[in-house]
């Protein structure tokens, strides 16, 4: 309620995100058998892994659906964390949008991109209320590895659900101009002006403990940055990202 965001710590046991990480290197083993002598997650090559756009969301060769995804999607601690806030038992919920998220090491084309700070909420759509706008939509990360600043991390602007609404608004809002997109809004059409007129803050990076899930309100303007300082010898796992 005060931040829009919660990280909820050591989610799963040690034995339990050992296992996750296990089933992540079996996925790949069986993407590409080429890897089977690699077990350690973080000694995979880029070109070894199934393909996507900023060598982070692990969009191809069913990922989602993988032992590492389903291990993560399936964990009581998850599901549980997912249904209070939802106000509905665990047996009831149903997964809208997942992905793993999973970068071996630091490298020149990781440490270049980031995803740019944006809202996955909209008021409107083609011009008109969006459907569900007023619904609560959470968003959650579980990290089998920790993140600091020299990893890629996830970036928010505390408390910025409160002036979701009031952005909405703004005559910028390509969705409100008539735009067929739904659910996302992106802080560069809005300007920087504009987000200090409703009192955004900017943003601050957010590390999450190994074993720990993420979890924040679509309403809350978010993104991820680079590596903040150097980090060409660290490697780094991020777990599966399920956005509920």
């Amino acid at each position: 309620d005060a931040m829009g965001f919660v990280v909820l710590t050591w989610l799963m046991t040690h034995e339990e995100n050992a296992a996750a990480i296990a089933a992540l290197v079996a996925d790949l083993h069986e993407i590409n058998p080429s890897t089977a002598h690699l077990s350690d997650p973080g000694a995979f090559d880029e070109a070894d892994l199934p393909t996507s756009p900023n060598h982070t969301f692990r969009t191809t060769c069913n990922m989602a659906f993988g032992r590492f995804a389903w291990s993560v999607r399936c964990h009581d601690g998850v599901r549980e964390a997912f249904a209070l806030l939802h106000g509905v038992p665990a047996a009831e919920l149903a997964c809208s949008w997942d992905n793993p998220f999973y970068t071996p090491r630091a490298d020149a084309t990781t440490n270049a991109q980031a995803t740019q700070l944006h809202w996955d909420n909209n008021h409107y759509f083609r011009g008109e209320q969006a459907p569900m706008a007023e619904e609560l939509c959470v968003q959650g990360v579980y990290h089998a590895a920790p993140t600091s600043a020299r990893t890629p991390s996830f970036v928010c602007c505390p408390g910025s659900h409160r002036h979701w609404r009031g952005l909405c608004e703004e005559s910028t809002n390509p969705s409100k101009q008539g735009a067929a997109v739904l659910n996302y809004l992106p802080a560069s059409a809005l300007g920087a002006d504009a987000l200090a007129a409703h009192g955004v803050q900017p943003p601050v990076q957010i590390h999450v403990p190994e074993r720990s899930l993420l979890l924040w309100d679509s309403r809350v303007c978010h993104g991820n940055t680079s590596p903040t300082v150097d980090a060409t010898a660290s490697a780094a796992t991020s777990g599966g990202g399920f956005a509920g």
